[in-house]
């Protein structure tokens, strides 16, 4: 069964794309004309070879019968009559293609579906592969992308031609877990579409240091926290710090992808007495969340230290 088409197009969706057949040798396209080709040898030798062709069809008109029952013996040059083998002109080579190399046909059922992510937003270039069921081997890969509709691109969308069976369907991208869909039954013309297939980050583990600028302060002196966060599997390019002293939040701080890791906070004045703070990384898509030690911070009484 040959493919009528976009794969958007059959499953209603509107498609900028054109289907262009696949082929071993150049051919004439739809519209197109051999004038200029023609145009190209001269009038002078077109006019003397319409003279000529003139002078040989009334020639092999009278021949026609003994070149036709010639070419069904099969033992001629040809088997399309002398008028083909003289002239070369508009004649078809039922074994050309043959000559060319195989002419290869491609599947004709459709997989189709949207990777997104944990917040349900699509994600591009995520390989996808249908595998056969029965033998785990690879009959189709796609890369998902941003397919144009009417009201917008549609970032995640695949779609994959198989024949006729059932396959499992794996989408991988780097920093996510791969997903895994098995015994996708294709059975019918009608697409085969999957939904929406959720892709979970990979959660790498971080680590979380914290300290203070100055462990003993006076009463009406700022305190103030430096945090490093930090991962070996990836980079720390979001998330929350929190600065909490017992169950009361301090501060809090959102990392952005040009601090590094690194945050300072500031928790102002503190009451006077000893202070135990916790610092914790709240984590992101991709991060887990980590804990420093706990911090302890001393807000002198007034006169303290002296004698």
């Amino acid at each position: 069964m040959a493919r009528t088409g976009h794969p958007e197009a059959r499953a209603g969706k509107a498609s900028g794309f054109r289907l262009i057949p696949v082929r071993n040798r150049p051919t004439l396209r739809s519209g197109e004309s051999t004038a200029p080709a023609v145009r190209a040898r001269g009038a002078p030798h077109m006019k003397k070879r319409l003279s000529l062709l003139t002078v040989l069809f009334v020639v092999l008109s009278a021949l026609a019968p003994v070149g036709t029952a010639h070419a069904k013996g099969g033992d001629g040059p040809d088997d399309d009559g002398p008028l083909c083998w003289l002239l070369a002109w508009g004649c078809d080579d039922e074994d050309e293609d043959d000559d060319d190399g195989v002419v290869t046909t491609q599947p004709a059922y459709l997989i189709q579906g949207v990777a997104v992510d944990g917040n349900g937003k699509g994600v591009d270039n995520v390989a996808v592969q249908a595998l056969d069921a029965s033998t785990g081997k690879p009959v189709a890969t796609a890369l998902t992308y941003a397919s144009a509709r009417r009201t917008g691109p549609q970032h995640g969308y695949f779609y994959l031609w198989v024949d006729r069976g059932v396959y499992d369907v794996v989408l991988v991208k780097r920093g996510y877990d791969a997903t895994f869909l098995s015994d996708v039954s294709v059975r019918s013309a009608k697409p085969v579409s999957l939904g929406e297939l959720r892709l979970d980050l990979r959660d790498w583990p971080t680590s979380t240091v914290a300290e203070v600028l100055d462990p003993v302060v006076a009463p009406r002196q700022s305190v103030v926290v430096s945090v490093a966060v930090d991962s070996k599997r990836a980079k720390v390019t979001g998330g929350r710090v929190v600065v909490l002293d017992g169950g009361k939040v301090l501060a809090t701080q959102r990392l952005a992808r040009t601090d590094q890791g690194v945050a300072t906070l500031d928790l102002g004045r503190l009451p006077r007495g000893t202070h135990k703070l916790s610092v914790e990384y709240r984590g992101v898509d991709g991060l887990k969340s980590s804990k420093a030690k706990t911090l302890k911070v001393v807000v002198a009484k007034p006169g303290a230290g002296r004698r």
